[in-house]
């Protein structure tokens, strides 16, 4: 169930990111922020929707590393597991943190903060992610460890 409400949320950002890039360049077009003679709506728009979708392809492993159960039970039970985790799972997420983030400043230009802005959701999602992935795989490490220890 995780790993559908984690596709859903960022499924939902690509939406927002792409929806409000398309409504900010059709403004800009139409105020007359860009040349009535050059092809500037069209790079802006596919480049969004070429890196979002990149985005989203580079935040599947993630998903399906820390949103299922089988995974924190792995953590639990085997050290291997854990240590693969410990060093896969923040990597990952740093690496879509910066993805994110250097997207987002990108867009950190004049008539186009609306757009740094969306896109700043999605970096906001990945740290709500991590700090919730790392307490409960900590939770289930330090259960698992108590069992093992005994009364």
């Amino acid at each position: 169930m995780r790993v559908v409400l984690r596709l859903l949320l960022f499924g939902a950002l690509f939406l927002i990111v792409n929806t409000v890039t398309s409504q900010v360049i059709g403004a800009n077009f139409a105020a007359g922020v860009y040349p009535p003679d050059a092809d500037s709506i069209g790079m802006p728009l596919m480049e969004v929707l070429f890196v979002s979708l990149f985005s989203l392809v580079m935040l599947l492993p993630l998903l399906l590393l820390s949103a299922p159960d089988w995974s924190v039970r792995k953590a639990a039970a085997s050290r291997a597991w854990r240590w693969t985790l410990g060093l896969l799972l923040p990597t990952l997420y740093l690496w879509n943190l910066l993805l994110q983030v250097n997207w987002a400043v990108s867009w950190l230009d004049p008539h186009h903060y609306l757009i740094g802005a969306s896109i700043g959701l999605v970096p906001i999602a990945l740290l709500g992610l991590a700090i919730l992935d790392f307490r409960r795989f900590r939770a289930a490490i330090v259960a698992a460890r108590k069992v093992s220890a005994g009364p």
